[in-house]
């Protein structure tokens, strides 16, 4: 995102070059959804893990001028919010997940679908674990699906079954909303 703001060519496809100037790095929001929300976990995770090897490689090495300003620069600096849409974040493991120095405002909107699957076995204890910084709303009446696009095509999954009782666009609306505000509130 860096080379992008900068104008750099080479990062991705032409239509970057649009962003040039306009992206404020200081204020990063992330969203996933299913496999993407736990990865935007992760990065959280990786990010935080990165920072407290940086401050302790300042710590130890003080001759080292490089290192005067990384946690000014570092990606957990910069990551001020995170949305999980039916985040699955088994895959990160009890382990990492508990002794995680998560501090990231985070907001888990959850499906009843998913409600007591083995995710909860990881998802409820961590966001519990984050007090006041994390919240997990469990929407009833909507499908793991829902999270995405396929309140466009609501006919068609909606006879399929993919579609749960709460009105597609209705649902489509409440999510962009808490998006917005949650991202307002923290960035």
């Amino acid at each position: 995102l860096q080379a992008v703001d900068n104008g750099n060519p080479d990062q991705g496809p032409a239509f970057l070059e649009q962003l040039q100037g306009l992206l404020d790095l200081n204020r990063i929001g992330l969203v996933g959804h299913s496999t993407g929300g736990g990865a935007m976990v992760d990065l959280v995770l990786d990010s935080q893990n990165s920072q407290k090897s940086q401050n302790s490689d300042n710590t130890n090495n003080t001759n080292n001028s490089n290192n005067s300003d990384n946690s000014d620069n570092s990606d957990n600096s910069r990551i001020g919010a995170l949305v999980g849409l039916d985040a699955w974040v088994e895959p990160l493991g009890e382990e990492t997940l508990e002794q995680s120095r998560y501090t990231v405002p985070s907001l888990f909107l959850r499906s009843a679908e998913w409600e007591g699957g083995i995710n909860d076995e990881y998802l409820v204890p961590f966001v519990q674990r984050l007090n006041d910084s994390s919240e997990l709303r469990q929407i009833e009446g909507i499908t793991h699906g829902q999270f995405t696009t396929l309140y466009m095509y609501r006919p068609v999954v909606k006879w399929l079954g993919l579609l749960g009782n709460t009105d597609p666009a209705a649902f489509a609306d409440y999510q962009r909303d808490t998006i917005r505000q949650f991202f307002d509130k923290h960035l």
